[in-house]
């Protein structure tokens, strides 16, 4: 979305166009300082799934298409699933009510 002078504005959380989502295997108990610390704002995701293990192909490449095929929906997904709520400077966890 675009303000009158043609800047891009903070969407809000119910966007429905293309938000940063990523799969990650949590070696830090603070995701959202290493993430913030290491990534310029544009490539923050704003939707964050924390896996045990991340799954690979027989080359060693990471199965992506399973985990974009099941987006960030709460009701088919079984690890845990967090939003960025920078008010908090911290991820929020994405529950079904929310």
């Amino acid at each position: 979305m675009k303000d009158e002078n043609g800047r891009y504005k903070k969407a809000p959380l119910d966007y429905e166009g293309r938000t940063g989502m990523a799969a990650i295997v949590l070696k830090s108990d603070r995701p959202y300082k290493h993430i913030v610390d290491l990534l310029p704002n544009y490539a923050q995701p704003r939707f964050v799934r924390i896996m045990d293990v991340m799954q690979i192909t027989a080359t060693f490449n990471h199965q992506k298409m399973h985990l974009v095929n099941e987006g960030f929906n709460p009701k088919i997904i079984s690890e845990p699933l967090y939003f960025m709520h920078e008010p908090a400077y911290s991820y929020i966890p994405l529950t079904r009510e929310i």
